[in-house]
């Protein structure tokens, strides 16, 4: 049976979306068109945005890689200076004045937790730093709590909790 105009649904909306879908109001057909390329606009976007989220945390994860391994080269090859400008602006003064610096040699930097998020920008690693006092040729060790806080600004992480407590 062939439909024939008055028979099923009646109204307005019936009778243009049949009317568009004969195609006698092209604009239906456009906006409808339309409406599919925002929908599909918009899920494009919320995606890129979720990806430039996925992009940004990865940057900062590579940065604090890289600033985590630097600092632990610096200490493990007597670099104190080097280590020392991992230390944020706020906590230095002036230049590096302490008094193991000549005489200590460390010959073991090992992670024993992993850094962990605390915050958005705040990260905790404990690593156990075995050490030579070369004075007395005396080997210690010593277990440093370290706090990392990110710097969006500057993309880069700076230590806060200090250099370690060399005796």
């Amino acid at each position: 049976m062939i439909p024939r105009p008055g028979d099923g649904p009646q109204g307005p909306l019936v009778a243009t979306c049949r009317l568009a879908y004969d195609g006698r109001y092209p604009h239906v057909h456009a906006f409808a068109s339309m409406l599919k390329f925002r929908v599909v606009s918009i899920l494009v976007m919320a995606l890129l945005a979720a990806g430039c989220g996925d992009i940004e945390r990865g940057k900062k994860d590579m940065a604090l890689e890289s600033t985590l391994s630097g600092y632990r080269s610096a200490l493990r090859w007597g670099y104190y200076e080097t280590a020392w400008s991992y230390l944020h602006p706020d906590l230095r003064d002036g230049s590096l004045e302490v008094d193991w610096a000549g005489r200590v040699r460390v010959v073991g930097y090992d992670v024993v937790q992993s850094p962990v998020m605390i915050d958005e920008a705040t990260v905790s690693q404990v690593v156990q730093i075995n050490y030579v006092d070369e004075d007395v040729q005396r080997m210690h060790g010593l277990v440093d709590r370290q706090v990392w806080r990110y710097a969006p600004d500057e993309h880069r992480w700076w230590l806060y909790s200090g250099l370690p407590a060399f005796e």
